[in-house]
């Protein structure tokens, strides 16, 4: 967000050293430094957004003993959700159907589910680019082992 504040700030800065300031060396190096100013804060914003610069990728693996829904062994894959139940309570993965991946014959039902999440290097990173509320997680794949009673419903 303040990556942003940089931007317009030396935007407006350059227009008003051009339209207030006589014509000079000097203006002519004030605008040079702040149009580069706000150029490379328009770049470094979109690294951020495209490939996440200043951030790094955490991942988490974790796996669930899953339990029959409503005494039916089965789990339930539609519009880009799995549905299950663990032992904790019913589930919903989001999920890509590409990123699933289910194999039979097992002995326990389970899943494990590959979860990424993109967090700041350090707090100058931090400080320049998180906008509010912007989600920076993901879930990159689930590996479903089903015994071999179990249904897969689509």
């Amino acid at each position: 967000m303040v990556i942003l504040i940089i931007c317009f700030l030396s935007a407006l800065i350059y227009f008003g050293l051009y339209l207030f300031m006589k014509p000079s060396k000097w203006r002519v190096y004030l605008g040079w430094i702040s149009m580069l100013i706000c150029v490379v804060s328009l770049i470094l914003s979109m690294l951020n957004i495209n490939e996440h610069f200043g951030m790094i990728s955490v991942d988490t693996v974790k796996t669930e003993r899953l339990t029959p829904i409503n005494n039916q062994k089965k789990i339930i894959v539609k519009d880009n959700k799995v549905e299950y139940a663990t032992q904790e309570g019913k589930a919903k993965l989001d999920c890509l159907k590409k990123n699933v991946r289910i194999t039979k014959k097992t002995q326990n039902a389970f899943v494990i589910s590959i979860h990424s999440t993109w967090q700041f290097k350090n707090d100058f990173w931090k400080f320049l680019f998180q906008l509010p509320n912007q989600n920076y997680s993901q879930t990159k794949g689930c590996e479903f082992y089903l015994p071999s009673g179990w249904q897969v419903e689509k």
